[in-house]
């Protein structure tokens, strides 16, 4: 049998919790080794992980989260949580009085959801600062920030095409940007691989992705970079270097604009 917890606590031991418009926001700290066993929400949960390390049991298979990972549980989805570090957790739970403003993010909260974006990762620290602000205008800004993190997320995991209808080739081309070493492949080389000419990958990598393969692989390198800056004490100017950049500076005003701060402000933040 499924159990319900209770949605303010979210089956933490330590959290904060506010409810503004038709949201409810609940930042929460989750010891190791807590199990949660197999319970259902009411509302659809979209949570990111701000530090830490634990996984969802949901359709019979566990979905790693770690630090920058966004994981969508579908309202009277039955799941199971471990938490294999000490763990903090954002989460954002819309009610149905957002249904209409909401719908082009149904595909989002609709189904399960599990991918790492730096930027949902960002959007969730400035949201979780929020939660503790005593100023009049933060409910609006809370309000503001958690619709920005559910379009910034529903964008994300869009594609215009689905996996099965994309040609096999042009999945291929993405795994190979995805796993290209820091100093990149060029466009050309996949396009030869896969037998097309380079215009003809680009083209169709934008219709399958919704995203250049130029812009795909430069946010693939600069979420690993995120999580290097969350998880380690390596210089910035390393991460930098290994993430492909050019200087530091370089990568700081990279970094800045699919985040919306500078490296240094994200490790601080995220460690902190």
């Amino acid at each position: 049998m499924s159990r319900r917890y209770d949605p303010v606590s979210m089956g933490s031991p330590r959290f904060t919790t506010v409810e503004v418009g038709a949201f409810q926001i609940t930042r929460a700290r989750f010891p190791a080794g807590l199990v949660l066993p197999a319970h259902v929400h009411e509302r659809a949960c979209v949570a990111t992980t701000m530090c830490g390390a634990w996984n969802s049991v949901l359709d019979g298979r566990p979905r790693d989260c770690r630090t920058s990972t966004l994981l969508v549980e579908p309202a009277g989805e039955r799941h199971s949580n471990h938490f294999e570090s000490p763990t903090d957790v954002l989460v954002i739970q819309p009610d149905a009085r957002l249904g209409e403003l909401l719908q082009p993010c149904h595909p989002l909260l609709g189904a399960v959801q599990c991918f790492r974006d730096a930027s949902v990762g960002s959007l969730a620290l400035r949201l979780s600062a929020e939660l503790t602000a005593r100023d009049r205008l933060a409910p609006l800004v809370m309000e503001g920030l958690a619709l920005e993190l559910i379009a910034t997320a529903a964008r994300g995991a869009q594609a215009p095409l689905e996996p099965a209808a994309s040609p096999a080739w042009v999945r291929r081309a993405r795994e190979r940007l995805r796993d290209a070493p820091a100093d990149g492949v060029s466009i050309a080389a996949i396009a030869a691989e896969a037998g097309v000419h380079p215009v003809h990958l680009a083209r169709m990598f934008r219709a399958c992705y919704g995203t250049s393969p130029g812009r795909y692989a430069r946010r693939v390198r600069l979420d690993r970079a995120a999580e290097r800056l969350a998880t380690t004490d390596v210089p910035l100017a390393e991460v930098a270097t290994d993430a492909g950049f050019a200087d530091q500076s370089h990568f700081t005003r990279a970094f800045r604009r699919h985040t919306g701060l500078t490296p240094g402000e994200y490790r601080r933040r995220m460690r902190g």
